[in-house]
C-alpha cells in the first residue's frame, strides 16, 4: 500500500467517524549488541464502527538483510541471533484489530477479507 492510499483511508475514516483517534509514534524494534536502538514507526487509528471498536495499525520498520546465528557446541551455552538491518529500505505492513469488549482484548482480523 502506498502512502497516498493510506492517507486516503485515514481521511475517509476521520470524515465518516467523528470519534476517530489518530496516533503516530516511534518504537524500538530491537537493540543490537553495541547498544544501538533500531527504531520503527507505528501509526494507528481507532474508531467505533457498526461492528464494534476497530483499530487500523501501520507499522514501518527497517528491512532485515541478514540473520546471523551465534552458538557454541559447549553444554549450557546460549544461542544468539544477530539481525542486520538496512539503513535505506523499510518494510511496511498493516494490521486490523477489533476490540472484544467482554475480555477487553484486541483480536487481530484477517486483512484479506477487507477491501479499502
Amino acid at each position: 500500500m502506498n502512502p497516498e492510499h493510506w492517507e486516503d483511508i485515514i481521511e475517509k475514516i476521520k470524515n465518516k467517524f467523528s470519534d476517530a483517534a489518530h496516533v503516530k509514534e516511534d518504537f524500538v524494534v530491537e537493540e543490537n549488541n553495541t547498544g544501538e536502538k533500531i527504531m520503527g514507526e507505528r501509526e494507528r487509528i481507532e474508531f467505533v464502527s457498526p461492528v464494534g471498536k476497530i483499530r487500523l495499525e501501520k507499522i514501518r520498520k527497517p528491512m532485515v538483510l541478514d540473520k546471523r546465528v551465534l552458538y557454541s557446541k559447549r553444554i549450557g551455552s546460549d544461542i544468539k541471533v544477530d539481525r542486520v538491518y538496512s539503513d535505506k529500505d523499510m518494510v511496511e505492513h498493516i494490521n486490523i484489530y477489533r476490540l472484544n469488549e467482554t475480555e477487553n482484548v484486541w483480536i487481530k482480523l484477517d486483512e484479506h477479507n477487507f477491501s479499502f
